[in-house]
């Protein structure tokens, strides 16, 4: 993050927190009603509500995934975000990468995959 770079919005400050304490509601509240995450490493578009927690519960909350940012640039309301995924999975870390789109200091659009 270079010193100008502008701070980091609040709502992925939370999303990374519930994220990292596995926390269902709080992770789910960060999305707006019509958010969608494209999920690139696993191929799929999820465009409901259910099908975000479901991803959620599946790779985060079941594979004990924590994630650190590396790295994020910001410009207007898309934060793009390098970020290292531990857990319990083949490999135990992996690097991804984050596109989040924000709109009323919501997400949504969720762009992921894995470098």
């Amino acid at each position: 993050m270079s010193q100008n770079e502008p701070s980091i919005p609040q709502v992925i400050i939370d999303y990374m927190d519930a994220s990292n304490a596995h926390d269902v509601e709080a992770y789910m509240n960060t999305f707006s009603d019509r958010a969608v995450i494209k999920e690139e490493s696993i191929g799929s578009d999820l465009t409901s509500r259910a099908e975000i927690e479901d991803y959620f519960v599946t790779y985060f909350v079941k594979m004990n995934t924590r994630t650190e940012m590396i790295s994020y640039t910001s410009k207007h309301n898309v934060i793009d975000m390098r970020v290292l995924f531990k857990g319990d999975f083949p490999g135990k870390e992996i690097i991804g990468t984050y596109q989040f789109c924000l709109e009323n200091e919501t997400i949504v659009r969720l762009t992921a995959d894995l470098e």
